[in-house]
């Protein structure tokens, strides 16, 4: 049987009264245009009470209204958008706590406003940006956010590891300058040493040939 209900609903110009009758059974108005009957949904419509209703941009496709910025309904978007997993939204950047995996926007660690990808570890949460209330922290390629009091007791660990660093640095700088101070003085005393214990070459007096010549003929 025919639905004879009269309704007002809001159409193209305004409210307009919608008698079901003119519609049999299993067919619907088309963007509530009265004069418009169909079986079949058209894409880019969704069903309200006994008409097909056009969706909403940034939705390509939907299963109802916008309810509101963050609730749309979507099933599919428009060119250069895309939808979130959870809520069914369409994005064309990344809104806050998601990041784009493909063609679909997933939801981040829940303390991150951007990240790099999902993640349920608390030991890295692959945060690139905090919401309000935490601080960000980054130490061995982990990235999280973490709660101030915490962000202090980590940075100054952070401080004291870097100063026990550089300290152990310099004791190492030094010890190795003391070493090669006491390997140069032990060789510049061997050398001393080496010295002292060459003997002195003097030269050799070689006796005077022509004076024993002389005494030789003079003797004769």
């Amino acid at each position: 049987m025919p639905d004879t209900k009269d309704i007002y609903i809001e159409g193209r110009h305004g409210k307009i009264t919608i008698n079901f009758s003119n519609c049999l059974n299993d067919y619907y108005y088309l963007d509530y245009d009265e004069n418009l009957c169909t079986n079949e949904k058209p894409k880019g419509y969704y069903i309200d009470g006994r008409a097909y209703r056009a969706c909403k941009s940034p939705c390509s496709e939907c299963s109802g209204p916008i309810q509101s910025d963050i609730q749309m309904n979507c099933l599919t978007c428009i060119e250069n958008y895309f939808i979130t997993e959870d809520t069914n939204s369409c994005y064309n950047t990344e809104p806050d706590n998601y990041y784009l995996d493909k063609d679909i926007l997933r939801r981040c660690y829940e303390r991150c406003k951007k990240c790099i990808t999902f993640s349920n570890d608390i030991d890295n949460m692959n945060c690139l940006e905090c919401k309000s209330g935490f601080n960000y922290f980054y130490r061995k390629d982990t990235h999280n956010c973490i709660l101030p009091t915490k962000y202090r007791d980590e940075k100054n660990l952070k401080i004291s590891s870097n100063i026990f660093a550089k300290v152990f640095l310099i004791i190492a700088l030094l010890s190795l300058v003391i070493a090669f101070l006491i390997l140069l003085t032990c060789c510049c005393k061997e050398k001393i040493e080496i010295n002292n214990n060459v003997p002195i070459q003097r030269r050799i007096e070689l006796p005077n040939i022509n004076n024993n010549l002389l005494s030789i003929n003079d003797s004769e």
